[in-house]
């Protein structure tokens, strides 16, 4: 671009120097025109070069913003890039760490099945637990007390005779009892299943109720009969 410029500021000065090498050829007659002429195209040839020289800076400076441009760009991609990596890193850190929960998890609850089949254990151990909460006393009661028990035969299996409530009416007692199941929906809509542990649990509690309800009878039956025999004894 330099080498350019340079050589059209060169052309311009070899057709001024012609310019008065004709000015004084031509006598002194005509000396005043050709001479106003002369500087005239001088004037004219300068400002062409300074245009030229005008257009060349201008194009190297939109070169040079180009290059920032495609130089930023390139910056703002690698930044990019390495954010992705490093958001990529952080994700794959947390999905390490679900999946050796989940297969801890998954090792402990077949751990349980073991202990649970194998000898009909339940590991109970407080520690190895988290969100304990208290099973309602009064539910527990009203459950076992007034939800009616059937036979009955699936008709899927009917050589099977099963025992078991209708789920219609465990939903009007205790809604905690009715659970989704993985069964497909039918015409009537989705096939729910019955809480068997929930329920056993609720019959534990009741079966407690009710043992603490008959000593407390027979305590105060024995504070009844107590004056009878005495009157009794005194009689006899």
């Amino acid at each position: 671009m330099a080498n350019d410029f340079r050589a059209q500021i060169g052309g311009y000065r070899a057709n001024a120097m012609q310019n008065a090498m004709a000015t004084m050829a031509s006598g002194s007659s005509g000396l005043g025109d050709v001479a106003a002429r002369a500087v005239q195209s001088g004037l004219e040839d300068r400002q062409l070069a300074i245009e030229k020289a005008n257009a060349w800076t201008n194009r190297g400076t939109s070169a040079v913003g180009s290059m920032g441009d495609s130089m930023n760009a390139m910056a703002g991609q690698a930044m990019q890039s390495g954010l992705q990596l490093v958001t990529n890193d952080a994700i794959h850190e947390e999905q390490m760490k679900a999946a050796k929960s989940a297969q801890q998890s998954d090792m402990f609850g077949s751990i349980v099945g073991i202990a649970s089949k194998g000898a009909g254990l339940l590991l109970c151990e407080r520690r190895l637990k988290q969100d304990i909460a208290p099973l309602p006393q009064a539910d527990a009661w009203a459950v076992v007390r007034d939800l009616p028990l059937y036979s009955f035969r699936y008709k899927a299996a009917p050589g099977s005779t099963v025992y078991g409530p209708m789920i219609d009416e465990v939903e009007g007692l205790d809604p905690s009892l009715v659970r989704p199941t993985l069964l497909p929906d039918d015409a009537e809509g989705p096939i729910r299943g019955f809480d068997v542990m929930r329920h056993q649990a609720y019959e534990s509690i009741a079966l407690q109720q009710a043992l603490q309800r008959i000593e407390q009878l027979e305590a105060r039956l024995a504070s009844l009969e107590a004056p009878v025999r005495a009157h009794l004894s005194i009689a006899a």
